[in-house]
């Protein structure tokens, strides 16, 4: 019976720490041509994800390549390099996923590149400041989820104990 529950623990905890926050945007309706794009990102360590949404009258699934560079603003510069896969099309609309794999979190230059896929021209060219941060929730984020817990239990434990001192009194 322990074996059991020690196992169910562990995937208990093992989902609470593989939460991760929903992407955001850093770069929203940025005109190139006569399309736009927006970009959202969920940088997290080893697997940043960037996501891109063009937008366009005429805007076909294979007209552009979309890329993301990414180097340190502080220590050894470093690039690090991904272009984006078509993925699914919703509502008429591809979107484009790049990942990069963050070695450390630190804030990174991310410089957003799209250019013209029949003649390499860079349509556009942004760069952003990118905080990047560990998968899943920090130290001080665990301890406030915890505190309600560890008050209810304090509360059981301060209960038991006074149950248990009636009982060897009678």
């Amino acid at each position: 019976m322990k074996k059991y529950f020690f196992l169910f623990s562990m995937l208990v905890i093992s989902e609470v720490f593989a939460h991760e926050g929903p992407p955001f945007p850093i770069l929203v309706d940025q005109k190139f041509l006569t399309n736009k794009i927006s970009v959202w990102t969920d940088p997290d360590t080893e697997k940043g994800t960037f996501l891109f949404y063009p937008e366009g009258e005429n805007l076909k699934g294979d007209d552009f390549i979309y890329q993301i560079k990414a180097t340190p603003t502080t220590g050894p510069k470093e690039i690090l390099s991904a272009l984006a896969m078509k993925g699914e099309q919703q509502n008429g609309r591809f979107t484009y996923t790049a990942t990069i794999p963050f070695p450390r979190a630190m804030v990174w230059n991310v410089e957003i590149l799209v250019k013209n896929k029949q003649n390499g021209d860079v349509l556009l060219d942004q760069t952003l400041p990118v905080e990047v941060t560990p998968p899943g929730p920090n130290r001080t984020e665990i301890l406030v989820y915890l505190i309600p817990f560890l008050i209810i239990g304090g509360i059981w434990i301060k209960v038991v104990i006074h149950k248990r001192k009636k009982t060897t009194r009678v």
